[in-house]
């Protein structure tokens, strides 16, 4: 019982650090994330599951990579904006992200030497670093402090084709590999989560 009350409490908190990162790169870059909340928490939590199913397995390591891919997708097929723009946009929300959570630990702890590997002490700089991270970003949104997503011109021929296109096969690719080593769960929550995201690149293309 325990062991299921800390696994909930680490995806809930974690859930939280996600969705501030999501929040830092939409507001950022002068996009509302109320817009795009319901996306984001369903994204988010699909990456927590792959990614709880995925640790303690030799795959583990691969986990904040298909996080971050998740994250370029997410920018690109459901906000919109160019592979540049979103590969812009990451950067600076995961980035911003470390920033404001290394400050929390100084600010806490004095050090990184001061953070111990236990829950509590995770779970309260995940809570803290996730409510400062939102507030920040949706204060600089209200006060219209970001960057523009004027990203057009940077936009390359055949840009989404070609990112669907390796999408698929790094889908392909990812399912092989983990249905290889019996992560069949992690898989189904990994597809689903790169099923919506092909459906919003062929819906776009529909409508264009």
């Amino acid at each position: 019982m325990v062991d299921v009350w800390d696994t909930t409490l680490s995806m809930l908190f974690a859930a939280l650090e996600g969705f501030a990162v999501y929040a830092l790169m939409l507001y950022v870059f002068r996009f509302d994330l109320k817009n795009y909340i319901w996306h984001a928490l369903v994204i988010v939590t699909l990456s927590n599951l792959q990614g709880h199913f995925m640790s303690g397995t030799e795959l583990s390591y691969t986990s904040p990579l298909i996080n971050i891919v998740f994250s370029v997708l997410f920018m690109r097929f459901v906000v919109q904006l160019p592979l540049i723009g979103a590969l812009a946009s990451v950067i600076i929300g995961y980035f911003g992200y470390a920033l404001l959570q290394f400050l929390v630990i100084i600010v806490m702890f004095g050090s990184l030497e001061g953070l111990n590997d236990a829950n509590l002490t995770r779970w309260q700089v995940q809570l803290i670093t996730g409510v400062i991270g939102i507030v920040f970003a949706r204060l600089l949104y209200k006060f219209g402090i970001g960057f523009t997503n004027d990203f057009d011109k940077f936009k390359f021929p055949l840009e989404k084709q070609i990112i669907t296109v390796l999408a698929v096969l790094f889908s392909i690719g990812l399912s092989v590999v983990l249905y290889s080593e019996n992560l069949i769960a992690a898989g189904i929550f990994f597809m689903v989560a790169m099923f919506i995201f092909v459906y919003y690149a062929m819906r776009k293309e529909a409508e264009e």
